[in-house]
């Protein structure tokens, strides 16, 4: 198991980013956010192990569903874009549907 923790360790750590623009090159910075190499398959896999708890946290609280999403990505620093989402009720129920503005 060590081998998997010391991978996503160096995936995840001292990232840099530096921007080229017509021959120019800015100096390196430290990455501090976002999702770390895009286009790598161990990034949506991160992704998806950082979100696996969103559902339970949401029906486990006595709060609103859209507040408690709102409280989660609070909670983890991952503040939803409102313009870039959208919201899917998946449901078989025939009556006391949930509306969402």
């Amino acid at each position: 198991m060590t081998g998997w923790v010391e991978l996503v360790g160096s995936f995840l750590s001292s990232r840099t980013q530096r921007v080229a623009v017509d021959g120019f090159t800015s100096y390196e910075a430290p990455v501090l956010s976002g999702v770390p190499h895009q286009g790598a398959v161990l990034g949506p896999l991160l992704f998806l192990v950082f979100i696996n708890d969103i559902v339970t946290d949401i029906l486990n609280h006595p709060l609103p569903p859209h507040d408690r999403l709102v409280q989660w990505s609070k909670t983890w620093g991952m503040e939803f874009n409102v313009k870039k989402s959208n919201i899917i009720s998946i449901t078989n129920a025939t009556s006391n549907k949930i509306r969402y503005q």
